[in-house]
């Protein structure tokens, strides 16, 4: 489990490559339509896909330190992403004024496969110290002097859709 600080959020279009096809990430896009013209330049995209992807921008509360990640929520993540956010809204107020309790579940689709996915549950208020944190990074993110790092070396570490990605430039 992880206590973090939901502080900005970002809907993207990531292109993954299918794992049988040898896998790996092209790229991120803003819009559904800029992805679909990136994936009208690939020789190979006929084994790749568009996904709708939910970067959740979040400090994790740890025992000494704060620390800034991206986790990223698309396919069945979608709906845990979608239901959060719901719940920061009706809270009302600053997106990043709660702690959140973020664990991994057992899950099952329609066809029977388990798999993983995130519960998010609301925890308390945050303090002064991770309110300025927060405000700071949301600062730094909606300038764009903060964004996901996205070079090879990250895509080719094998870190998986909805993992923590705590890489930024």
């Amino acid at each position: 489990e992880l206590f973090v600080i939901p502080v900005f959020f970002r809907k993207e279009w990531v292109i993954w490559k299918d794992i049988d096809a040898g896998g790996g990430f092209r790229g991120a896009f803003p819009d559904p339509r800029a992805a679909a013209a990136e994936m009208e330049t690939l020789e190979d995209a006929a084994d790749c896909e568009a996904v709708e992807t939910h970067q959740q921008f979040v400090i994790i509360i740890g025992q000494e330190r704060l620390e800034s990640a991206v986790v990223s929520m698309s396919k069945s993540q979608r709906s845990v992403s979608k239901k959060w956010n719901t719940q920061i809204q009706t809270f009302g107020g600053d997106r990043f004024q709660r702690v959140y309790k973020m664990e991994v579940v057992d899950a099952k689709n329609n066809a029977g496969q388990e798999y993983y996915n995130w519960k998010v549950s609301p925890v308390g208020y945050v303090n002064e110290d991770q309110f300025a944190a927060a405000e700071k990074l949301y600062d730094a993110i909606k300038s764009g002097e903060v964004d996901v790092k996205r070079d090879q070396e990250i895509a080719a570490s094998g870190h998986n859709e909805g993992e923590v990605d705590s890489e930024f430039e």
